[in-house]
């Protein structure tokens, strides 16, 4: 019989959580939910992301717009929540 899994909502929430824990430099960063794969029974994949402004020394104007873009993937396990991995996504 296979083990309950926690509801999805919290499972966001402690991937946010283990993001912040294990990456303390980017705590205060908006991460932003991209997406969420559940259809793995050993493993929950979230996809989060952040947005940062160009620094000022950048003169090209795409530059300024397109600003950076930090991805993240944390892979937790469904049934406890126990984080499995962080992993820098492509953006």
């Amino acid at each position: 019989m296979a083990a309950a899994e926690i509801p999805v909502p919290d499972a966001i929430a402690k991937a946010k959580q283990y993001l912040n824990e294990v990456l303390p430099e980017y705590a205060n960063v908006p991460w932003q939910l991209e997406e969420v794969e559940t259809d793995n029974s050993s493993r929950w994949y979230f996809t989060f992301s952040a947005t940062f402004p160009s620094p000022p020394s950048q003169n090209s104007l795409a530059d300024i717009l397109r600003g950076f873009r930090m991805t993240k993937s944390v892979e937790i396990e469904p049934s406890t929540g126990k984080l499995l991995a962080i992993r820098n996504k492509a953006a």
